[in-house]
């Protein structure tokens, strides 16, 4: 089996999955990025090749957006015809060239595999929308998704049950795992070197709408107003266009000496930041899986997260490893903080079962049922494609 997954950009978390899909004997992976360079650099690792997997840029130095649609197709048709892959992935539907990749498999006769986390409640859906998601999932061969209502949604778009595998968004487990007990064991230094509270909450996040940092923020000056001397501190790591509006929230709640705005951190240094918290919490109200939430637990972090992040079947078990809640519910998180702060007792029970949950859906599901998916989408027929097929791809 020769197997390309079209992304993007390259990040570690790509890293991760792909080099454990590598240990899958009989298989000969690559890595195709669509530029190299955008914003989630940061999330990159430096100077590090992929382990055992080929990668190739399609459009070195320039962005998707920037090309015409004939140059990007160009481009795609050279480098997947030199690798000759088997089976390709698209990722979705709705991403930069992925209508592009799926119209080369078409076009070549090769099956693809659906890479998805879209989940029923993530956007507003429109019928005519949710049609042309139906041919597009029609000409798919099998999927690979992130958990079951995200299978749910893929099912109610045409792909049979059977076709579908979860495990899709994974993260190096290790990675954060290693880094958040190393942290630990060096606390008091690291601590006086990053000016870190002894105890703290932490958020970990782009600062955009859907983020829901205001209302986190209001929360927690709830929460601290009603604990006074015995209330956590809040570290916000990350940036973005919502910051200067996050400070003078901090502002006018009379909390800017509680919550901790650090900056973006690179992803060498984000374990650290996990280590020394004391629970992990992401409020955001849309959210189609939430890796922020994989990293804390592999840390060994309870997590607070919103029911609108899709990750929460899978990694949030109420009262084992952290709780749920409604992010438009801003007393409901506030009297949370509370619980998690006071019930000390606990804290480690829940860091260790977060443990012990993540460990189920990290880098080796994702290579397992990736490479079931693509075992499934080989043994596929490939769909007969209609002229509507044709002219929705062509665009």
């Amino acid at each position: 089996m020769t197997l390309c997954w079209v992304i993007i950009s390259t990040t570690a978390y790509h890293n991760a999955r792909m080099s454990a899909f590598c240990k899958h004997g009989g298989v000969a992976p690559h890595l195709l990025q669509w530029t190299d360079t955008d914003e989630f650099a940061p999330l990159r690792l430096q100077n590090q090749p992929g382990e055992g997997y080929g990668t190739i840029t399609l459009l070195p130095g320039r962005s998707i957006d920037a090309v015409s649609l004939s140059e990007r197709r160009r481009a795609l048709d050279r480098a997947l015809c030199r690798v000759r892959p088997s089976v390709v992935c698209v990722n979705g539907w709705g991403m930069p060239g992925s209508r592009d990749v799926l119209a080369w498999c078409v076009a070549r006769h090769v099956p693809a595999v659906l890479m998805s986390e879209s989940t029923m409640r993530d956007a507003s859906r429109s019928r005519w929308r949710e049609g042309v998601k139906r041919r597009l999932v029609r000409l798919c061969a099998s999927s690979l998704v992130g958990g079951t209502l995200h299978r749910d949604y893929i099912i109610n778009l045409g792909m049979h049950a059977e076709k579908v595998f979860m495990g899709y968004d994974a993260v190096d487990n290790e990675h954060f795992r290693r880094g958040a007990y190393a942290a630990r064991a060096s606390a008091n230094r690291l601590r006086r070197e990053l000016q870190l509270p002894d105890h703290y909450f932490l958020a970990c996040s782009r600062f955009t709408q859907k983020k829901n940092l205001l209302r986190l923020i209001e929360a927690y000056a709830r929460y601290q107003r009603r604990a006074i001397d015995g209330a956590w501190e809040l570290v916000i790591v990350g940036e973005g266009p919502l910051k200067q509006e996050m400070v003078a929230l901090c502002q006018r709640l009379h909390v800017v000496d509680k919550v901790l705005l650090v900056g973006g951190r690179s992803y060498t240094d984000l374990p650290v930041y996990y280590g020394l918290a004391e629970a992990f919490v992401h409020a955001s109200t849309i959210e189609q899986w939430g890796l922020v939430v994989n990293e804390a637990m592999s840390a060994g972090l309870p997590v607070l997260v919103s029911s609108r992040c899709g990750c929460t079947p899978e990694l949030v078990h109420e009262d084992r490893n952290g709780y749920t809640f409604d992010p438009y519910d801003i007393d409901g998180l506030a009297a949370l903080f509370g619980r998690i702060s006071i019930d000390q007792g606990r804290r480690g029970e829940l860091g260790a079962a977060s443990e012990r949950i993540i460990g189920e859906w990290g880098p080796q599901r994702f290579a397992e049922n990736l490479f079931q998916a693509a075992s499934t989408a080989l043994a596929t027929p490939l769909s007969r494609i209609k002229l509507a097929d044709r002219l929705l791809l062509s665009c």
